[in-house]
Formats: structure tokens, sequence, C-alpha cells
């Protein structure tokens, strides 16, 4: 743990106090950045639920296409939650600004691949490029990382994290990737966590500062933001 500490401490700042990280939280979500791609980590649904729900509802309100890389569950959490806020969720799957696709089929394409880059643009990419075609920017959520973390597959989450931002490049396109905070504490854990760390330029967390890269805010939540790379 102290290594992951450590490394967020060196290359990111974390934002605490509730007023300031609230609100750096709802912008971030509301409004983010052309190719931004977003870790949410969280230990409690509630939050997850929350947060993707804030981040598709200002999408749609803003005439963004929408992809969802969800499994059914948690789609379910996630549509009822937007419904609470008003959103039209049958009239955008009807004139195609949402789609909603599961993750397992995906992710067997791919990894048959051999987790080529080329079969992510491919599998992955293919959805959003259908919203790029119809709509000015493109919001993702995406599971894959979490469906692989939580059967232990490791290198091939960071993979397809990795994916992700060379599809991005020069894309308006953001996307937030979701991954629970409980699957990472193991042995090996901190240098795991940089690397994975490293695949996004925005991290999201509900951790409450006892756990790696966030210090306590008062509204239970933290954000960071990495330098994006070259």
């Amino acid at each position: 743990m102290e290594n992951a500490n450590a490394f967020m401490g060196s290359s990111a700042f974390a934002v605490s106090g509730s007023a300031t990280g609230s609100r750096w939280q709802a912008a971030l979500l509301e409004r983010p950045g052309r190719s931004d791609h977003i870790a949410l980590v969280y230990k409690d649904d509630p939050f997850l639920v929350e947060s993707v729900s804030r981040f598709i509802d200002s999408g749609l309100r803003a005439g963004d296409g929408i992809v969802m890389l969800s499994t059914l569950p948690r789609w379910e959490e996630i549509r009822q939650q937007l419904s609470s806020r008003g959103a039209d969720l049958i009239s955008a799957v009807r004139r195609g600004q949402l789609i909603r696709t599961g993750v397992h089929n995906i992710l067997l394409n791919w990894m048959g691949s051999n987790c080529s880059q080329s079969e992510f643009n491919e599998a992955v990419g293919g959805l959003v490029d259908i919203q790029l075609g119809q709509y000015p920017a493109v919001r993702v959520f995406s599971e894959l990382a979490d469906v692989l973390l939580d059967k232990d597959n490791w290198l091939i989450a960071t993979n397809a994290q990795r994916g992700w931002n060379s599809y991005l490049r020069g894309k308006a396109v953001s996307v937030l990737s979701a991954w629970r905070l409980d699957g990472l504490y193991a042995e090996g854990y901190g240098s795991r966590l940089e690397r994975l760390y490293l695949t996004h330029q925005h991290i999201l967390t509900d951790d409450d500062g006892q756990g790696p890269g966030s210090r306590a805010s008062g509204d239970g939540a933290a954000a960071s933001s990495i330098p994006k790379g070259p």
C-alpha cells in the first residue's frame, strides 16, 4: 500500500475538502474533455451508479452519443437511477442516441484475437464509431476492466485500458471505466495498481482515505488528475 500511495503522491494531485472535491468531480463527469479516459474506482455500488448516471444523463442532455458496455445487472441499476433523474431512455434508444451491449461477448472476441489493438478497435471501437457518425461527441461507460479484474485478469485488464487510450487519440470521445477497489488488495498490489492508474488521465474514487491514491474528503469522495502523456 505504501508504494501505491507514494506513486499517487508524486504523479497526481488529490482534491481534498468536500466542496472543492465535489465540484471537481461533478465538472469532470458532466463536462469530460476530448479523449478523456476517466477511472471510476469504487468500493460502494451507490457511488458508481450515481457517478455513471451523472455522466450519462449530462451527455444525453448535451446531445452526445452514448455507448454503455455493461453487464445487465449493472445496467438495470443505472437505468433506474437515470429514470429517477427524468432521463427519457426509451426515446434515446429509439433515436439511436443510446446503445447498450454486454461485455462478455466483446471480451471473448477480443481475447480470442490475442488482445490485439486492431481487434479492440473493431470489437469495442466499432460501436463508438457508429455513434461518432451521428453525434459530434460520444461518451462511453465501460465495465471491461471491472469484469476482468473480478476474474483476477490483471494483465488483460491493463491491456484493455491501454487499448482505450490508443483508440481514443484524436477522437471526440470520453470513456468512464469502472473498477472495484476491493479486488485490488492483494500481494504485489502496489505495482499492479500503478500500471492501472497510468492508463487513465483522471481518477475518481469513493475511497475513505485508507486506500491508495486518495485523501479523505468531507463528502467521502476524492478526485485526482494525472497529466496526459505524449
